[in-house]
C-alpha cells in the first residue's frame, strides 16, 4: 500500500495443502493516504518442486484492533455452515427428484411418508441440524428407492409365479388381485407369491389334495441317477445328513441328471426341491414339460423341516432355522396307458456358481391299475423276505433268529394278498387297496416280531460279516481304551491287546428285542457297551465301555431279510464299522452273525528241570503253573541268553516267555480258555510267539530243541519249519547255538 509504499510480509512461512489460513498484516497510516494494494509473493527458493499453488481470496480491509483468533474462528465456523448447507441442499434436492419421478409413483405406504416428513422440515440454521437433516433424508431416499426396487423385482416374480401356477391348474386369482391394485407395495407382492407358492403345495401335496398314495419308493431308484451332478451333505431341507444333488463349477457350464421311471396309467405330479445362485438356470423337465425353479442361493425359507412349502418366520427349519433356499417344482403327468417317464434335472452354471437338487417325489391319484401295481410290489417283497430265511435256523431255534410262527404268518399273508391280486378283475379298488395294506402290515409285523432271546449268562461270539471287511468273519475285541475317551474302547483287531475275552454277553432290556451287551473280564467283572455321551466331550453317536450299568446302551437286535444287526436306540440307526478297525454307530457295515462260544483248548508240556517257549492268548491260572518259572528275554551275552524273570502274577497275555520247570514232576496240562487270539504272531523282545500251528518259522531263526540230552535255541535250516502253537521261537544275530 501506498504509491511507491512499504512492503509488509506475513507471519506465516509454511502453508499446508487444502487448508485456508488466514493471515493478517498490521501498518499504521499517518494521515489520509490514496494508493493501491499489490499482493505478491516471494519464494525463498525451498520446499516442493512439484510447482504448488499458492491462493488468495477475500482481501479485507479493517480499521483498528483485530483479534485475527477470533476472526479466523468466526469465519471457519461460517465455512462450515455453508459446506453443510451445500450437502443438505444436495440431499433435499435428490429426496424432492425421487417423490415427483413418475417411475417412482409405485412407492406408497411408510417409505413415501418418511420421505415426505423429512422434505417437509425446515431448514436448518448450525452445522450440526445441517448434517443431521442431511442423514435423515438420505436414509428416507435410499429407503424409498430401495422400496421401488423391490416393488419391480417382486411385481415381476408374481407375475413369473402366476404363470407358472395357471400353468400347473393352480387357482391364481388371490394372486392377480394383489398384482392388479393400485395400492399394493412390494412387500404384498412378495406375500402373494408366497401364499401362491404355499397354495401350489397344498393342491399337489398338502391335505385334502387328490394326489394321495406316494409312489417314489416303489418306482425312483435313489441310486438310479445318471449324469454329472455330484452329491453331497450337510444342508438338506430336511436338517439331516441325507445326501442330496450339488454341483459347484469355476467356469459356465450345464450339467444333468436324468432317470426314467416306468408307472402304471394314472395321474401322478412330480416334485423336487431345488436351489441355485441368483440368475442360474434351474429347471426340471418331465417329459415334454420344463419347468424353472425361483433362485435366491442359499437364503430364505421355502420348505420347512416337515417337506411342506412354508415361508413363515414361526415354522421350523433345518440349518438352524435358515432353511438355505430350497423351494418345490411340480410337473403334473397322466398317462392313458403304462410307460416311461423321464425326469432330467438341469443346471445351467456360470463362472463360480452353483446349484443343488433333492429327493424326487412322485405322487398320484388312487387308480385301479396303480393299487393293483402296489399290491404286487408289496407281494414280490414278502416273498424275498420269505426266501430270505433260513428254515434251519428257524427249526433249530437259533439265537436272534426269527420263529416259526412268524414265517408262518407271512406266508400265510402272502397267500391271501396273492389270492386277491389273481381275483383283482372281480375285486373293488378299495378291496385291493385293504389288501396292500394288509401285506405291508404283516412285512412289518414280520420285521418287528420277537426274535429268538439269547440265554442269560451264556457266552457268544459277535461276528460282522459284510464282504470287502477289513476284519469280515472275526468276533469283536474289546480293547482297553484311554479313560477320557471311555475306559474301554471297542473295536476290531488283529491283536486284541487286553485281557479282556472276545466273547460278548446279553441281558434282557426294556423293549422288544432290545439288550445289554456287556463282558467280563478276568476277575468276573462286568463292562456294558455304552456310548460317549457318558464322558467329557463324547456323543451318543461313540461306542465306549462302561462299568456303571445305568450308563448302558440299549441296543435293539434286527432281523431283516435274514440278517442281524443291531440299533443303537439312542441314535436310532446300525452299529457296525466304516471297514477300520473301529466298531462304532455307523451304516456301512453292520451285518453280523452271533455264534456260540467255543473255548480254545490250550495245551503246555514241559519235563522235570527242562525248558521251553509260551505264549499265553488268555490269562493263566496260577495254581496250574505254580511249578513254572517264567522269564522275557530280550538280549544275548555271547551264546547265552539274557534271562529276566517274571513273576506268576505279572504275566501278560500275548507276550512269549521262556519257562522253566522247577516243580520236581513233568508238566502235561491241557485246559480250555475264554481268550482268543487272531494275530498269526507276536514279538517281544528277541522272542516271537505263536498262535497257529500252520505258521512257519523263517530259516535262520532259532527253535528250542534237545540234542544229545542238551537243551538249546538252534538255528532253523533253509526251507525253513512249522512251528507249534502256543510257543516262541528266537531271533538271533549271532553265529551257532544259542544256550
Amino acid at each position: 500500500m501506498e504509491d511507491g509504499g512499504t512492503t509488509h510480509y506475513a507471519t506465516t512461512k509454511k502453508y499446508y495443502s487444502n487448508t485456508w489460513k488466514y493471515e493478517f498484516i498490521t501498518f499504521t497510516l499517518e494521515e489520509a493516504t490514496s494508493g493501491y494494494v499489490s499482493i505478491g509473493y516471494k519464494s525463498p527458493n525451498t520446499g516442493s518442486g512439484n510447482m504448488p499453488h499458492l491462493f488468495v481470496s477475500g482481501l479485507t480491509l479493517f480499521e483498528g484492533v483485530v483479534d485475527a483468533e477470533a476472526y479466523e474462528a468466526a469465519k471457519q465456523a461460517a465455512r462450515e455452515i455453508k459446506e453443510a448447507k451445500v450437502l443438505w441442499e444436495n440431499a433435499m434436492a435428490a429426496a424432492t427428484a425421487a417423490l415427483e419421478d413418475e417411475e417412482y409413483a409405485i412407492v406408497t405406504g411408510t417409505p413415501r411418508t418418511d420421505l415426505e416428513a423429512e422434505v417437509a422440515k425446515a431448514e436448518p440454521t448450525t452445522k450440526e441440524d445441517y448434517q443431521a437433516a442431511t442423514a435423515a433424508l438420505t436414509t428416507a431416499t435410499t429407503n424409498f428407492l430401495a422400496a421401488a426396487e423391490a416393488y419391480n423385482v417382486n411385481k415381476a416374480d408374481l407375475q413369473d409365479e402366476i404363470a407358472y401356477a395357471g400353468s400347473i391348474g393352480v387357482a391364481t386369482t388371490d394372486a392377480e388381485t394383489v398384482l392388479n391394485a393400485a395400492t399394493s407395495t412390494g412387500a404384498d407382492f412378495l406375500a402373494a407369491t408366497e401364499a401362491l407358492k404355499v397354495l401350489e403345495y397344498n393342491t399337489f401335496a398338502g391335505e385334502g389334495t387328490e394326489y394321495t398314495v406316494d409312489v417314489t419308493t416303489t418306482y425312483v431308484d435313489p441310486s438310479g441317477w445318471e449324469g454329472n451332478i455330484g452329491t453331497t451333505s450337510g444342508q438338506h431341507w430336511n436338517g439331516g445328513s441325507d445326501s442330496y444333488m450339488d454341483k459347484w463349477n469355476g467356469s459356465a457350464a450345464t450339467f444333468s441328471n436324468t432317470q426314467t421311471v416306468s408307472l402304471p396309467a394314472g395321474d401322478y405330479v412330480f416334485m423336487t426341491p431345488g436351489r441355485g445362485v441368483k440368475g442360474i438356470p434351474v429347471t426340471m423337465t418331465v417329459g415334454e414339460t420344463t419347468v424353472s425353479y425361483p433362485t435366491k442361493g442359499d437364503v430364505g425359507y421355502g420348505i420347512d423341516v416337515d417337506g411342506k412349502a412354508n415361508f413363515s418366520p414361526e415354522g421350523t427349519y433345518a440349518n438352524n432355522n435358515q432353511g438355505r433356499g430350497w423351494e418345490w417344482r411340480y410337473v403334473p403327468v397322466t398317462l392313458t396307458e403304462a410307460g416311461d417317464v423321464t425326469v432330467t434335472l438341469t443346471l445351467e452354471l456360470k463362472a463360480n456358481t452353483w446349484g443343488s437338487f433333492t429327493d424326487l417325489v412322485i405322487l398320484a391319484k388312487p387308480s385301479a391299475n396303480l393299487v393293483l401295481d402296489e399290491l404286487k410290489v408289496a407281494i414280490d417283497e414278502a416273498n424275498d423276505i420269505a426266501n430270505a430265511v433260513d428254515v434251519n435256523a428257524v427249526a433249530a431255534g437259533d439265537v436272534f433268529q426269527v420263529t416259526s410262527s412268524a414265517v408262518k404268518a407271512l406266508n400265510q399273508a402272502i397267500h391271501i394278498a396273492q389270492d386277491v391280486y389273481d381275483a383283482a378283475e372281480g375285486k373293488t379298488m378299495e378291496e385291493v387297496e385293504q389288501a396292500t395294506t394288509d401285506m405291508r402290515e404283516a412285512i412289518e409285523a414280520f420285521n418287528n416280531s420277537e426274535l429268538v432271546a439269547p440265554e442269560s449268562d451264556h457266552l457268544y461270539n459277535l461276528v460282522l460279516t459284510d464282504e470287502g471287511f477289513n476284519y469280515a468273519g472275526k468276533p469283536i475285541t474289546f480293547k482297553k481304551g484311554n479313560a477320557n475317551s471311555g475306559g474301554y474302547a471297542i473295536g476290531y483287531s488283529d491283536n486284541p491287546g487286553s485281557p479282556y475275552n472276545q466273547d460278548i454277553l446279553f441281558e434282557a432290556a426294556e423293549g422288544v428285542n432290545c439288550y445289554y451287551m456287556y463282558i467280563k473280564d478276568a476277575a468276573n467283572n462286568q463292562h456294558y457297551v455304552g456310548t460317549g455321551s457318558n464322558y467329557t466331550g463324547g456323543n451318543d453317536y461313540q461306542l465306549r465301555m462302561t462299568d456303571i450299568k445305568e450308563n448302558a446302551l440299549v441296543l435293539k437286535a434286527e432281523r431283516k431279510y435274514n440278517v442281524l444287526s443291531f440299533i443303537n436306540t439312542k441314535t436310532n440307526s446300525y452299529v457296525g464299522s466304516n471297514g477300520d478297525a473301529g466298531f462304532y454307530t455307523s451304516d456301512n457295515n453292520h451285518k453280523f452273525e452271533i455264534r456260540d462260544f467255543v473255548p480254545t483248548e490250550f495245551t503246555l508240556k514241559v519235563a522235570d528241570g527242562k525248558y521251553g517257549t509260551v505264549i499265553f492268548p488268555s490269562f493263566p491260572v496260577s495254581d496250574l503253573y505254580s511249578g513254572l518259572k517264567f522269564y522275557t528275554c530280550e538280549e544275548v551275552d555271547g551264546t547265552e541268553l539274557v534271562l529276566n524273570e517274571v513273576a506268576i502274577e505279572n504275566l501278560e497275555i500275548d507276550k512269549p516267555y521262556i519257562i522253566q520247570n522247577v516243580g520236581g514232576v513233568d508238566m502235561d496240562i491241557t485246559t480250555n480258555i475264554l481268550g482268543r487270539a487272531y494275530s498269526t504272531e507276536l514279538t517281544f523282545g528277541l522272542l516271537t510267539g505263536l498262535y497257529s500251528s500252520g505258521t512257519g518259522i523263517p530259516a535262520g531263526k532259532y527253535v528250542l530243541q534237545t540234542k544229545d540230552g542238551v537243551q538249546s535255541f538252534r538255528k532253523v535250516p533253509e526251507g525253513g519249519m512249522t512251528g507249534t502253537k502256543f510257543r516262541a521261537y528266537l531271533t538271533y544275530d549271532g553265529g551257532g547255538e544259542v544256550n
